[in-house]
């Protein structure tokens, strides 16, 4: 049976100066969709120097992902205003509705090649 989950790897480069903001940001969102049911990850980490921030995501479908996307939109737009993406892979199958919300970002999709998950 084929997996309807989706999941993503978004690493983004914080413009110096604004790491403060970027943080208070982020600790918004990661609140806001702390109450999301369709969300199964949500994690945000930094590379040493405080200047690379990745965030994988991972939600039970596109549905979940929509609602994501209209709940943050705000939030996101300002956390772009104090950083740039420098890659986004997703991976599974997200339907067209959310490929194209997130055509913007560039994303690179992934294509299962094999493996397994217990």
């Amino acid at each position: 049976m084929k997996s309807e989950t989706i999941y993503w790897l978004l690493s983004l480069l914080i413009h110096p100066g604004h790491e403060a903001r970027f943080k208070e940001i982020s600790a918004q969102l990661i609140e806001s969709t702390r109450a999301e049911a369709g969300t199964l990850n949500y994690e945000w980490t930094l590379s040493e120097d405080g200047g690379i921030c990745h965030v994988y995501e991972r939600y039970v479908d596109s549905a979940a992902i929509k609602l994501h996307l209209q709940r943050s939109a705000e939030l996101v737009g300002q956390l772009l205003s104090v950083s740039t993406p420098q890659s986004f892979f997703i991976y599974g199958s997200p339907d067209e509705e959310v490929k194209k919300d997130l055509a913007g970002l560039k994303p690179v999709y992934m294509t299962p090649l094999g493996g397994f998950s217990h």
